[in-house]
């Protein structure tokens, strides 16, 4: 792995929640077969066409930045958001 190039896509994802589309990684120089290795070994699923570059910080925040780079036109939900911005666990399905 190219130096530069990984320390060129820490420098975004440090700005966008741990999470780059594929395209901005090639980009700026990952190899598709580098992007595969990372992909491979994301901590949770993720929107097609996008990466969680290990450490992910905060995972449901990176959920919701992997949606909103893999659809710029589209918006997160109230509810979606309220839990991005406040850090409010959902409940689970029948716990109250």
């Amino acid at each position: 792995m190219e130096p530069d190039a990984f320390a060129r896509v820490m420098a975004v994802v440090a700005e966008s929640d741990d999470v780059i589309l594929c395209r901005e990684a090639r980009r700026l120089g990952l190899s598709k077969r580098e992007l595969e290795y990372v992909h491979g070994a994301r901590v949770q699923p993720l929107v097609r066409g996008t990466v969680a570059i290990p450490p992910v910080r905060d995972p449901p925040r990176a959920a919701a930045r992997a949606a909103q780079l893999a659809t710029p036109s589209g918006v997160l939900s109230h509810e979606t958001a309220t839990d991005v911005r406040n850090h409010r666990p959902r409940p689970r399905c029948g716990s109250s």
